[in-house]
């Protein structure tokens, strides 16, 4: 009985079993204007994980890029610098929920909100700090 639970007060009260909300606006903004290092980058390479047929949940995606500009920086990220950033992209397949962060393409030039992941001993890996939002303009 206690699996049913859900389902037959959903049924009851006609809610949904299962809900997911989109995220509102508002909160991808303000995860963009607090993200710790916000800059321009010039995208050198792009690597995705494998994903057959796509039959994956999802796909981690590796980003070399350069520095172009930089308007704040928590880890003293320069002009011309080129770093690497790893992020985790989730398409939605018909369900609601956070919108997926985009995968950039080779060449294209982005503002990107981050956060450096790692790097006190060992590699600096930035990731995205906006989810969605992580490389798209400011929203207003």
């Amino acid at each position: 009985m206690r699996l049913f639970g859900p389902l037959l007060f959903s049924l009851l009260f006609g809610l949904p079993a299962v809900t997911s909300a989109a995220i509102a606006p508002v909160h991808y903004r303000n995860a963009q204007l607090t993200a710790p290092d916000v800059v321009t980058i010039e995208v050198v390479e792009v690597k995705t994980s494998l994903c057959l047929l796509g039959a994956c949940n999802s796909q981690t995606v590796t980003v070399k890029a350069k520095i172009k500009a930089v308007e704040r920086t928590k880890s003293g990220l320069k002009v011309g610098q080129t770093i690497t950033i790893v992020y985790t992209h989730r398409p939605l397949k018909g369900m609601s929920g956070p919108s997926p962060i985009r995968i950039l393409r080779k060449g294209e030039t982005t503002p990107a909100y981050l956060d450096l992941e790692t790097g006190k001993k060992g590699p600096r890996i930035w990731g995205a700090a906006a989810r969605k939002a992580s490389f798209e303009p400011l929203i207003q």
